[in-house]
């Protein structure tokens, strides 16, 4: 006679991988405040890029700053696939409307 007993982990690997992110992007975080008072802007940028890259997996990464009146997104740096990071003039960047009640990011 066998046994054979089987658990579905699948809840617990992915609370597991979550956890692993979450840290990851603190400690990135964390490590980018902790230096943004010896950078100059655009390297900020540069390295959030790098850092947005790194946790999402994406070739794509796009840093948006809003402005004073808080009612418009001013995109200021952005890294496209292969490119590297770009740190945009003022005269290049996009500026738009941000859309209300809508978060810029989610978990």
């Amino acid at each position: 006679m066998r046994v054979v007993t089987a658990r579905d982990i699948s809840t617990r690997r992915r609370t597991a991988e979550r956890a692993e992110r979450e840290h990851r992007r603190n400690a990135g975080l964390l490590d980018l405040t902790q230096r943004a008072h010896s950078l100059a802007e655009p390297e900020i940028h540069a390295h959030a890029l790098e850092l947005l890259g790194e946790l999402t997996g994406s070739e794509s990464a796009y840093v948006f700053l809003t402005l004073p009146d808080n009612t418009q997104l001013d995109l200021v740096a952005r890294r496209d696939g292969e490119t590297a990071s770009q740190d945009l003039s003022v005269l290049t960047r996009w500026r738009g409307t941000r859309r209300p009640k809508q978060p810029c990011t989610s978990a």
